[in-house]
């Protein structure tokens, strides 16, 4: 189960990635939060989603 929230966690960060280089903001901060909602402990995810925020 850990494993596959991980993997859904990560796949949740790539779109917010790809949705950054679109300019779609609002997606991508969705699916950041996502992706720390599901793996918490991430440093990635969070600061991620923390620098989206930011901006």
């Amino acid at each position: 189960m850990a494993a596959d929230n991980y993997r859904t966690a990560q796949d949740c960060w790539k779109q917010g990635v790809d949705a950054l280089g679109r300019s779609e903001w609002d997606y991508a901060i969705w699916m950041f939060r996502e992706s720390v909602r599901l793996v918490p402990e991430n440093r990635t995810f969070r600061e991620t989603l923390r620098g989206a925020l930011a901006t």
